[in-house]
């Protein structure tokens, strides 16, 4: 089996899904938040300069940009237990770099067993009447070991209420557990703002290297599924085969499962996963990513919630629209 066939597509959204979504009837007041779903390619898109939520966003916290944006995508105000979540899991930064008439800082992040999420904040005049840029280089480091740019976005969110722009600086490692220590040295480096539009043009020329530590600690509490048996489609023989889903585990941070296929099914989709929430009025798409194990047949599909949710609430998981609940 090819591994570059297979996170291809899966990171393709087949038509045949998104005919059965259209006859799917959803629960009432389904919330949905609108960014890409358990789709491969979603980091990547970010990578290449996608425009994110284009708004004011008061707020120089991650967890109080969090809190906002969750307002805005799903209507909804953020519980209180959900936001002391996500409060105990942001660390404060606060350093910066100047260069080109615009200082960068990183305000603040959040370390979860496969990711790193930094807010950025950029201010100056060299930025007005710019909306969200790109980065030319975009580069993050890890204990000194550059990790893999095509898994490391720069989203623009918005501009605060200062005008300054805000930007999320996304890292997803394929699979979970890094060995990271308790400590982690982390060093980013961005040059040259440019605009998103082809051909792309620079704005603002300049370097902006900044390091900081940050501290991490595995996550200790998860819910266990029971196994299951969804259908996928397979690409090469367009048509629904089983899947069998086994080790599926669910964090306030994200998911994990392994997934068996008859090794003849060369390309197959997981379109959508999703953490269903209550009594299933709301659901919470994630993004999603896979990686091959040695023999050839099982993969590992792991992926993260954008918002980290209260572990409590989630009842149950669901891939391509079959529901696996909370034992």
């Amino acid at each position: 089996m090819n591994a570059d066939l297979i996170t291809k597509a899966m990171g393709e959204l087949d038509l045949k899904y998104v005919d059965e979504a259209a006859a799917y009837t959803r629960p009432r007041r389904r919330r949905v938040l609108r960014l890409a779903v358990a789709i491969v390619a979603a980091a990547l898109l970010l990578g290449a300069g996608t425009v994110g939520v284009a708004s004011t966003v008061y707020g120089r916290n991650l967890g109080d940009v969090l809190r906002l944006l969750w307002q805005e995508e799903t209507g909804e105000t953020m519980r209180d237990e959900q936001a002391a979540i996500i409060a105990g899991m942001v660390q404060e930064v606060g350093v910066s770099r100047s260069a080109g008439g615009v200082t960068a800082t990183v305000t603040s992040a959040r370390v979860s067993d496969k990711s790193v999420w930094l807010l950025l904040r950029m201010e100056g005049e060299a930025l007005d009447g710019c909306g969200g840029l790109i980065a030319q280089e975009l580069a993050l480091s890890v204990d000194g070991k550059v990790v893999d740019n095509s898994s490391t976005g720069l989203e623009y969110i918005g501009s605060d209420g200062d005008g300054a722009q805000l930007y999320m600086v996304h890292y997803s490692a394929p699979e979970p557990g890094q060995n990271w220590g308790s400590n982690l040295d982390v060093e980013l480096k961005l040059g040259d703002l440019a605009t998103g539009l082809y051909p792309e043009e620079i704005v603002v020329p300049g370097d902006w290297s900044m390091g900081f530590t940050l501290s991490y600690s595995p996550e200790t509490d998860s819910i266990a599924l029971a196994d299951a048996t969804v259908r996928v489609y397979d690409r090469t023989r367009e048509e629904h085969v089983d899947a069998h889903l086994t080790q599926i585990v669910v964090t306030s941070t994200g998911f994990s499962f392994k997934c068996d296929v008859d090794p003849e099914h060369s390309g197959f989709d997981v379109c959508l996963v999703e953490a269903v929430v209550g009594d299933g009025s709301a659901s919470y798409p994630g993004l999603a990513y896979t990686a091959a194990n040695p023999d050839g047949a099982t993969w590992s599909v792991s992926g993260e919630w954008r918002f980290p949710l209260d572990l409590q609430d989630i009842s149950a998981l669901r891939v391509n629209m079959y529901t696996i609940p909370v034992r």
